[in-house]
């Protein structure tokens, strides 16, 4: 079906012609995870997330957030509820955590903003945080301002 140019172009067409069996095993190995997703994204809207114990442990077990203070639970699902209708960008959400907790919350300031809007990366947690920090103190910055 493809013309080999090189030897990319002969890899895209291994992942490409994936049969029937290999789809339907790739997608059951992921729905645990995607029902987990959808279970947040449905209750976002329909509860307020800085009180609803059911949201809180479907967001903290989906994106493995442990070990915090009480305070930064209060603080990161009140800025949530505060903010989900008008869809926080990762900036927004750093730079707010950075300013109540004096912490620079890299990969769980770009979760809280792609599960409110999904089209915003999420970012892994082994992010320079030295980087961010260097930012929000005024140096270095490659975060845009919003």
């Amino acid at each position: 079906m493809f013309e080999q140019v090189d030897e990319r172009t002969d890899i895209l067409s291994q992942v490409i012609l994936l049969d029937d069996k290999s789809v339907i095993e790739a997608l059951s190995k992921v729905q645990p995870g995607l029902q987990k997703y959808l279970h947040i994204r449905n209750l976002i809207y329909n509860v307020d997330v800085s009180k609803s114990a059911e949201f809180k442990q479907a967001f903290n077990g989906f994106y493995r957030m442990r070990q915090r203070s009480q305070l930064f639970y209060d603080t990161f699902y009140r800025f949530m509820e505060e903010n989900k209708y008008q869809s926080p960008t990762f900036e927004q959400a750093l730079n707010f955590l950075f300013k109540e907790l004096d912490r620079v919350e890299a990969s769980f300031s770009s979760k809280l903003a792609a599960t409110i809007n999904p089209d915003h990366p999420i970012i892994r947690r082994n992010i320079s945080e030295y980087r961010f920090s260097e930012c929000l103190k005024g140096r270095f910055c490659f975060v845009a301002d919003s």
